[in-house]
C-alpha cells in the first residue's frame, strides 16, 4: 500500500506543478518534482518496486506535460538507473551525499531534456543558451528536496508508527 501512496503523492505533485507553471507562466525549464521522487525512490526502495514506480511516474509526467509519450519516462528511468548505479560506489546513507547525487542528477536530467527537445526541434533558441539555467535549477531542486522527501518518508513509514493530527 505504501508504494501506491508514493505514486499518488507523485501524481499530486505533477498536478501542483502543472497548476503553478500555468499560473506563473513557466515554460520549459522549471523544477521537476518527479525528479525528486526518482532520486528518493532509487535511494530507498527495491529495484523492481522502484523501476515500476519511476516508469509510471515518468509516463504520468509525459501526459501532464504534453511531451511525446515516453520522452520524460525514458529520462526519468535513466536518472533512476544512474542513481542506483552510483549507490554501489558512494555512501548514500549520508544526507550530504544524497543531496550531491540529487544536484548531479538534476544537471543530467536538464541536459537530457534539453538535448531531446533540440533533436525534436521543439526547443527555443540554441541549446547552449539553456545551459545557464541548469545550475540554478539544480539548486532549486535541492531546496525542494527537504519537504518532498519528508512527506515521502512519512508515506513510507509503517502505519503503526505514523502520528496523526487526530490521535
Amino acid at each position: 500500500m505504501r508504494p501506491i501512496g508514493l505514486v499518488l503523492f507523485g501524481v499530486f505533485l505533477l498536478a501542483l506543478d502543472g497548476a503553478l507553471c500555468r499560473v506563473l507562466h513557466l515554460e520549459l525549464m522549471h523544477p521537476d518534482p518527479i525528479l525528486l521522487l526518482d532520486v528518493f525512490i532509487a535511494l530507498n526502495l527495491s529495484s523492481v518496486e522502484g523501476v515500476l514506480m519511476v516508469f509510471f511516474l515518468g509516463v504520468s509526467a509525459d501526459s501532464f506535460a504534453g511531451t511525446p509519450m515516453g520522452m520524460l519516462a525514458s529520462v526519468h528511468l535513466l536518472v533512476w538507473i544512474l542513481v542506483r548505479w552510483s549507490v554501489r560506489f558512494l555512501m548514500p546513507e549520508r544526507k550530504g551525499m544524497q543531496l550531491t547525487i540529487l544536484f548531479v542528477m538534476s544537471l543530467v536530467f536538464s541536459l537530457l531534456v534539453m538535448l531531446m527537445l533540440a533533436i525534436m526541434g521543439a526547443g527555443v533558441g540554441p541549446v547552449w543558451a539553456n545551459f545557464k539555467v541548469m545550475p540554478p535549477l539544480a539548486l532549486v531542486h535541492l531546496l525542494l528536496a527537504g519537504p518532498v522527501w519528508a512527506v515521502a518518508r512519512w508515506i513510507r513509514r509503517p502505519a503503526a508508527r505514523r502520528r496523526s493530527a487526530f490521535t
